[in-house]
């Protein structure tokens, strides 16, 4: 009996193990669909070999992207640096915003000035009449937009550019990534944008879940660690969405 008690003991105060090669473990992501393809493919691509029983639900994100951390569905959010979430955060990558047309786009193969900033047809992202960090800067700057098209999906106004012959501005990798098999160019702009984080916010429901801890190790080997940051740093003060 004293060999069974203790047994039953060592299994409740051992220290849970993650075994991600046997794992069929699902995880929870929050993101929007231009993150889920910067920030979290890669991080499935590279798990393909170590990892092949482990999947992953993406779910979309509030306005207020820190409240479906409240529960324990959800493991981690990526978010904007810029956006506030009141959890535990780390920087994952740098993001660049950048100005793209269609190739065939004839308005498109004329250098961007001021002024034709102004005159030019837009697809623009919006979010509950908010709009990207590079808007808010031109505005700033005295340059004033005219939409064409309005969504919330930078993949879906991407698609627009190309087939209705209108300007985005849209995240950088975003672009690079489908812009020679989808007959866009990168155009420069005449006011810089400023660069700006994707971080990962983890839940802290989940903290002392190994499966959790490895999952935000693996974002970090794969996006390159950056270091912890406060649960809120703006760097510009803007209220990206992305």
């Amino acid at each position: 009996m004293d060999e069974l008690l203790n047994n039953v003991m060592n299994q409740i105060l051992e220290e849970p193990i993650f075994r991600p090669e046997v794992s069929t473990r699902r995880f929870v992501v929050g993101a929007s669909s231009s993150t889920v393809v910067t920030g979290l493919h890669p991080v499935m691509k590279a798990l393909e070999g170590a990892a092949p029983g482990v999947s992953f639900k993406v779910v979309d994100l509030p306005r207020d992207a820190g409240s479906i951390l409240v529960g324990q569905e959800v493991d981690l959010i990526l978010v904007p640096e810029h956006l506030p979430v009141t959890h535990p955060r780390e920087r994952l990558y740098q993001e660049e915003w950048v100005i793209i047309a269609a190739v065939d786009n004839q308005m498109s193969r004329l250098p961007l000035t001021r002024e034709s900033l102004t005159k030019l047809p837009f697809a623009v992202y919006e979010q509950d009449g908010l709009r990207v960090g590079a808007m808010q800067l031109l505005a700033a700057e005295g340059i004033h937009i005219q939409p064409r098209f309005i969504c919330d999906d930078f993949l879906t106004m991407m698609h627009v550019v190309i087939e209705a012959g209108l300007f985005a501005i849209i995240q950088s990798s975003i672009a690079r990534r489908y812009a020679s098999r989808n007959g866009l160019v990168i155009l420069d702009s005449p006011i810089p944008f400023r660069p700006f984080g994707i971080d990962m916010v983890w839940n802290p429901r989940t903290i002392d879940d190994p499966a959790v801890a490895w999952l935000r190790e693996q974002f970090k080997l794969v996006h390159g660690r950056q270091g912890a940051l406060p649960p809120w740093k703006s760097i510009s003060g803007m209220n990206d969405r992305v």
